[in-house]
């Protein structure tokens, strides 16, 4: 078929035959929450963004404000807590997360292949389980919680004065901050039941509902994909709010023009194989990982451009780049976006009963994203395709040819213009967070 072009026979077109795949085998992590007399909360650190604590927060010459926050993602909760900060210039706002946010990812429980086939990645095997954690006891912790926020935290009338309640990832726990009658900020990317059990996914969705209904619930998507599939599996539609990454400074500055980022870890361990056997012997560019640097956002900066395999659609990674101003090389093909790792995968596609047949549901659901058809339909969601000036490359041999003719800084220019858009049009949201906020404490 033309349609498979340059990529030739893609498993994509192997799984539109055979209209079926077998996700990878999870092992399931329960996670347990204790609050109450003697205990604290993992991840407790009283860190604010600016290096404040809420003891020295105390002593400064701005009022405090405060954000208290149940997350396990650091990279999304960097995001609202950096815009809270802007639109809230005149106070010393800190930052206090109830649990130690993950950093990295999950690989695959068993790995597909043998070490010994690929071995160019020696590394690619070298993972942790491929684990999906769950929380099953939101009701006794809740009352823990909420007793213990009362006793330590909302008992301080400067606290209590102005303070906001942040949940990111998971979605569920925003639970945590039902029925405390102050605003609950929600800033997701990844999907509804991530870490709900199964025997509590009913109740969770009517739970959302009623949440994201309250006047005090700022509730917003980071991505179209993830309104779309909250709206699939709630009825809810959720604003979006893409990432403008305030909370860093480094831009675009390509001192390094003769080399190239392929940064994801398992992606590119692939990629970086594949361009260097393509490559021909007096190709004028070098390409790098991740691992071939110091990790750092300023040495990512100074190179030429990055390539970007990603293996979610809810990727950080990208938005930071983007914000940056940093030239992004991804691919067109759509067999390229099947993530059988990611969080948006079928393993969570459920939908109750009353919302299965409601009138207007999309033929495809923006949670299976594993058939042609299906990544068709949802690609206008899905910011790789939609935000201006990422080049898409239709095979290796293109992107070669791409890379060293392409204007990199009329690129970057046209990244960083409709990053500047997007945060002049987001600041309202932000402002009208902190002054929902700033109402309770008047009105407790």
């Amino acid at each position: 078929s033309s349609s498979w072009a340059s990529w030739g026979f893609s498993v994509l077109n192997l799984w539109d035959v055979v209209q079926s795949f077998a996700y990878p085998q999870v092992s399931l992590l329960h996670q347990h929450l204790d609050f109450g007399p003697g205990t604290m909360p993992l991840g407790d650190r009283r860190l604010a963004p600016q290096g404040n604590t809420l003891e020295e927060a105390d002593s400064s010459s701005k009022p405090g404000f405060w954000v208290f926050e149940f997350g396990s993602h650091r990279a999304l909760s960097n995001e609202p807590i950096a815009m809270l900060s802007h639109a809230l210039s005149g106070y010393d706002v800190t930052h206090q997360n109830f649990v130690k946010p993950y950093e990295g990812r999950a690989e695959a429980f068993v790995h597909p292949f043998p070490q010994h086939c690929s071995p160019n990645c020696p590394y690619q095997q070298d993972s942790v389980p491929y684990t999906f954690p769950v929380f099953e006891d939101m009701e006794e912790s809740r009352r823990g919680f909420h007793n213990f926020l009362l006793g330590s935290y909302l008992n301080k009338p400067e606290v209590r004065k102005a303070s906001i309640f942040l949940c990111t990832n998971p979605i569920f726990y925003c639970s945590y901050f039902a029925g405390l009658n102050k605003t609950v900020l929600g800033y997701f990317g990844l999907p509804l039941l991530y870490m709900v059990p199964h025997e509590s996914w009913s109740k969770w969705v009517n739970d959302f509902t009623d949440l994201a209904s309250s006047p005090l619930s700022l509730f917003v998507s980071n991505n179209a994909l993830h309104a779309e599939q909250t709206l699939w599996q709630s009825g809810v539609r959720l604003p979006v709010l893409r990432p403008v990454v305030l909370y860093l400074k480094e831009t675009y500055n390509p001192l390094r023009a003769d080399d190239v980022l392929v940064p994801e870890p398992r992606e590119a361990c692939v990629l970086n194989c594949v361009l260097r056997a393509f490559a021909p012997a007096d190709y004028p560019l070098n390409f790098f990982g991740k691992a071939d640097t110091d990790r750092s956002y300023k040495t990512f900066a100074t190179f030429r451009a990055v390539v970007l395999f990603p293996h979610d659609f809810a990727l950080m990674t990208f938005y930071e780049f983007y914000a940056m101003g940093m030239p992004l090389f991804m691919p067109s093909h759509l067999s390229k976006y099947l993530f059988p790792f990611s969080a948006s995968v079928p393993l969570l596609d459920w939908v109750p009963d009353w919302l299965q047949n409601a009138p207007g549901r999309p033929p495809y659901s923006p949670l299976s994203l594993t058939s042609s058809a299906a990544l068709r339909y949802w690609s206008k969601s899905v910011d790789f395709f939609s935000l201006p000036a990422v080049q898409l490359f239709p095979s290796v041999a293109a992107l070669l040819e791409m890379l060293p003719s392409a204007d990199m800084h009329a690129i970057s220019t046209r990244m960083r213009e409709n990053r500047q858009a997007r945060m002049d049009g987001g600041i309202a949201f932000w402002r009208a967070a902190a002054a929902s906020a700033l109402r309770d404490g008047q009105s407790g």
